[in-house]
């Protein structure tokens, strides 16, 4: 006769001991957080073998869900049937009003130009709009009356709560990171950053493009803060000047991505996602480069926040407030043309939504009417650019079309397996892929540090677990979204070997470091159920701050000390020719004196101008004839050359034979210099001097 015996579980025994079930339910949760986190250190540490880290993460998964299972954290409720009654009708005559101003807006945006007459109509335009479609009283001279008072006012308090505190930390920690030091890390342009520059003097010499079609074409707004923080704060034509406007752009997307998280979770939840994000090493090499990177997660943050606070609330101006940055986003960087896709799609999965729980026909109108409202107001934001998609397709699409198709070359292979291909390796940048580029990045590292990476993954298993328990689109969406904004990087069909990409992927900012959040916070959480609310929260506390305080100094030596000298490696060395350019011009030469000999992948000589101080100097000698042209150039003579030209050290010997060459060695490896110095040729005559006064 079979038997079968059931003996007590683990958890039975574990709940037998005493004070076995307080251990227990103090120990899993962090102790699956402590998994994740070794798993991501086995990541990053051995490049050449994952299973140690796939180890660590199976098991640090296993644990979290049986956590989750045990504790059934709370769920919030899913708030995307919330049906609101607009206070407002639409105001008919503005939007009569708008149609005409957007209409003379596109009008007047012809020729790739933004004219005076032009930007006015188009901020009337869309001013126009939001005032059609506003929900509540608008009242300007009442709210220009009450700030007019607000400052005339001989005193004023401010209330700092524990809320507003944190956030100010929060964001001084953020400016810290993106600031410091910005004048020496990065260390150097590249021919890209020269391309800007020649860019944004364009706008300083009166040439407002509404699209700048120059290296294969850009989005205008980078070129347009450039130009005014190069006049307001004296920093011209330089380096620093992108990098201060790229940085500030970073800044500002940590508010929003905190808000995303106050919206869905709590202020807590807020507060970690943007710390996360704002001493992760990712944000931090876009941002600092002074390219147009953070163009795309500063309008993806707002936009998202806005988005998802009208689905779940129904509320009508959080929907036009999502249309402003949805159109606005278009003029930042390439990447966010993806955005208006996932919208829609968000838009189509809350929809579907209403319709399958059958609400009525009034609450299904009034959703469509949002969603059009957003879309009319993105739209207004766009027209100019729009104009300009008409009149010039082939350059505004160059960039898209150029990896997508075979515009530029053929495919490598079938599209679909390339994009699942793609797909997979994009996907595990987090963790184990990474991109090479080093200007962008630290080559060979997963994108994510020690803990965000662990907590990207646990907070992953999270939401699919809230999706799988309680079935709501708010999870749903941020499961799909970081894939869907992935798809910049993704859909290089014709370059698979610039996937995954840290740059075109980097519109999935503001929701990888929402996710990474959500385990912390219900560490946090459940510390408190554990060991008693005031204690447990003390203690959950002090882990997440101790934790964060790693994560900042591990990004901090990757980017101060790895990151600089891998760049360098790189890098040309126009900054140390640019000062002898200035010293010598500055002494006894001039700028129409000095040239520079071109060589292979050595130095691009129109940033050697911009770091000599003279924007637009590009004295360059292509090949080693042009040096006879240099003879009848009266004074002292430089010319700088690489290392390795011997051939045009022979050249200038043989025209210059008093001339003095001189070897340099350049902090750039393999970027060693030599400079020529011809003497002035004119020797005065001492016959001429007047003789001594007796």
């Amino acid at each position: 006769m079979n038997q079968t015996f059931t003996g007590p579980s683990l958890l039975d025994v574990l709940e037998a001991v005493p004070y076995g079930r307080y251990f227990w339910r103090a120990v899993r949760l962090p102790l699956a957080l402590t998994c994740a986190v070794l798993a991501q250190v086995s990541f990053i540490a051995r490049r050449d073998d994952a299973s140690g880290g796939v180890v660590w993460l199976v098991a640090a998964v296993g644990i979290f869900i049986l956590s989750l299972r045990i504790d059934r954290p709370e769920i919030p409720q899913d708030d995307s049937l919330a049906a609101v009654v607009d206070k407002t009708g639409v105001r008919w005559r503005f939007v009569g009003l708008a149609i005409l101003l957007s209409l003379l807006t596109y009008a007047t945006s012809s020729d790739n130009t933004f004219t005076g007459i032009g930007v006015w109509l188009w901020a009337s335009s869309v001013a126009a709009w939001l005032a059609a479609f506003w929900d509540g009283p608008i009242n300007l001279q009442s709210s220009i009356t009450r700030f007019s008072n607000w400052l005339r006012s001989p005193a004023f308090t401010i209330r700092f709560s524990r809320s507003l505190l944190l956030f100010l930390a929060m964001m001084v920690v953020a400016v810290f990171c993106r600031y410091y030091r910005l004048d020496a890390v990065p260390p150097e342009m590249t021919s890209d950053h020269v391309e800007k520059l020649l860019d944004v003097n364009d706008v300083l010499e009166g040439q407002p493009s509404i699209f700048f079609p120059r290296n294969t074409g850009r989005e205008p707004l980078q070129f347009y803060l450039s130009a005014f923080i190069a006049r307001t704060l004296g920093t011209g034509l330089s380096y620093l000047t992108l990098k201060i406007g790229s940085s500030l752009v970073a800044v500002l997307t940590i508010p929003f991505i905190y808000l995303l998280g106050r919206e869905l979770g709590d202020e807590t939840l807020g507060l970690i996602a943007g710390t996360l994000a704002s001493v992760a090493l990712w944000p931090q090499t876009i941002s600092r480069v002074g390219l147009r990177f953070p163009f795309s997660p500063v309008f993806v943050a707002p936009t998202l926040y806005f988005l998802l606070r009208g689905l779940r609330r129904g509320t009508r101006n959080d929907f036009l407030l999502a249309g402003f940055f949805l159109g606005a986003g278009l003029y930042g960087y390439t990447s966010f043309r993806i955005v208006p896709v996932f919208v829609g799609v968000v838009a189509a999965m809350f929809g579907a939504v209403k319709i399958a729980r059958r609400q009525n026909a009034e609450a299904e109108s009034a959703f469509a009417g949002r969603l059009a409202m957003m879309a009319i107001v993105a739209f207004a934001v766009f027209v100019p650019l729009f104009h300009y998609s008409v009149e010039v397709p082939e350059m505004f699409w160059y960039r898209i079309l150029g990896r997508v198709s075979d515009a530029e070359t053929q495919l490598p292979g079938p599209p679909a397996a390339i994009f699942l291909s793609n797909e997979w390796n994009s996907l595990r940048m987090f963790n184990w892929t990474s991109d090479v580029v080093w200007v962008n990045t630290v080559p060979n590292r997963p994108v994510l540090d020690t803990l965000a990476g662990g907590m990207f993954i646990l907070g992953a298993a999270y939401v699919l677990f809230r999706l799988v328990t309680r079935p709501n689109v708010t999870d749903a969406v941020l499961l799909i979204g970081v894939p869907f904004l992935l798809l910049p990087s993704t859909l290089s069909l014709a370059f698979p070997n610039e996937n995954p990409s840290v740059v075109r992927s980097a519109s999935a900012i503001p929701l990888v470091f929402l996710i990474a959040a959500f385990p912390l916070r219900l560490f946090l959480e459940q510390m408190a159920k554990a060991l008693g609310s005031r204690v447990g929260r003390a203690i959950g506390i002090g882990v997440i701050v101790v934790g964060l305080w790693l994560s900042g100094q591990e990004m901090f030596y990757q980017y101060f000390e790895i990151y600089p000298a891998q760049y360098i490696g790189g890098a040309q060395n126009a900054s140390e020719l640019g000062k002898v350019v200035r010293d010598f011009a500055g002494s006894f030469g001039t700028y129409d004196s000095v040239w520079v000999r071109a060589y292979p992948y050595w130095v691009d000589t129109r940033a050697v101008g911009i770091y000599s101080g003279k924007f637009g100097w590009d004295h360059v000698i292509l090949d080693n004839a042009e040096f006879a042209n240099t003879v009848s150039a009266p004074g002292a003579k430089l010319f700088i050359l690489f290392h390795q030209d011997v051939l045009a050290v022979k050249t200038l010997r043989q025209l210059y034979p008093s001339g003095i060459l001189a070897y340099h060695v350049s902090k750039f490896p393999g970027k060693d210099y030599l400079t020529f110095l011809v003497p002035p040729n004119e020797d005065f005559d001492e016959s001429q001097l007047a003789p001594p006064q007796q």
